[in-house]
């Protein structure tokens, strides 16, 4: 109570909060919290999630979401047969049932020893594109250095669409680009950005200050079903695992 009324009264107050470690009932509990007590749409208030990459926020802003748990209750009811996984060191167990797993990585991660198919991947240093983080702000990327492979990681889901039966092949990251802006609301007129802005493109770099996003310009509550607060999710970062399996050696 003493937490909250801190919050209440002061006048300026952020709630930032990682995303691996709340559930989503958590997070729509703070966000109808900051809403109610007036601490959003304005500057030095509001809410940061914390996402696990560089660029969640850019995959969530392109609608690649799905729950992970729809997946895993997929694959263990056979709905979900094959699966195609990016740059995610997944628990075996997890991946129990498939027919075919496809594996696209830098290492040579245990999920990609159990693939099918692996596919050498690129790093961000071989890539041109963006990267959006938790504020909003999409950030250009430029190539370093040319990806080692031959492809970038883009390129690659490109050659496999194409033989999936996709008949138009993108020419350049730069027609993605365009793709992207015609499609994604946000993303409106991102090809023509020189610099990093925030989304939504030609928008105000505060979100909601005008009104949220209904006709009314009045914000919607949200409503929770299970009430659970706290869920530490399962760690896919393959790196990080072994980064951290590193350091406890070291403190033995």
């Amino acid at each position: 109570m003493k937490i909250a009324n801190i919050y209440l009264e002061s006048d300026n107050a952020m709630i930032i909060f990682d995303q691996n470690y709340i559930t989503s009932d958590a997070a729509k509990i703070l966000a109808d919290i900051a809403v109610v007590s007036g601490k959003i749409g304005k500057a030095r208030r509001g809410i940061i999630q914390l996402k696990p990459k560089n660029n969640s926020q850019g995959l969530s802003d392109l609608k690649v979401d799905m729950d992970s748990k729809k997946i895993v209750k997929g694959i263990k009811n056979k709905t979900i047969k094959g699966l195609l996984v990016f740059g995610e060191d997944i628990p075996l167990e997890y991946l129990e049932g498939l027919e075919f797993l496809a594996v696209q990585d830098l290492y040579l991660t245990p999920t990609a020893e159990l693939a099918d198919v692996v596919l050498p991947g690129s790093s961000f240093a071989e890539s041109k594109g963006t990267i959006t983080n938790a504020e909003r702000r999409i950030q250009m990327t430029n190539k370093a250095i040319s990806a080692v492979t031959g492809y970038s990681n883009w390129e690659v889901i490109n050659e496999m669409m194409y033989i999936l039966g996709k008949t138009h092949k993108y020419l350049d990251i730069d027609e993605l680009t365009k793709e992207i802006s015609k499609n994604v609301p946000e993303y409106l007129d991102l090809f023509k950005q020189e610099k990093a802005s925030y989304w939504p493109i030609n928008g105000k770099d505060i979100l909601y200050s005008d009104g949220f996003h209904f006709e009314d310009k009045k914000a919607r509550l949200a409503v929770v079903t299970e009430g659970k607060m706290f869920d530490k999710k399962v760690s896919t970062d393959y790196v990080q695992k072994v980064f951290m399996e590193s350091v406890g050696n070291i403190s033995k």
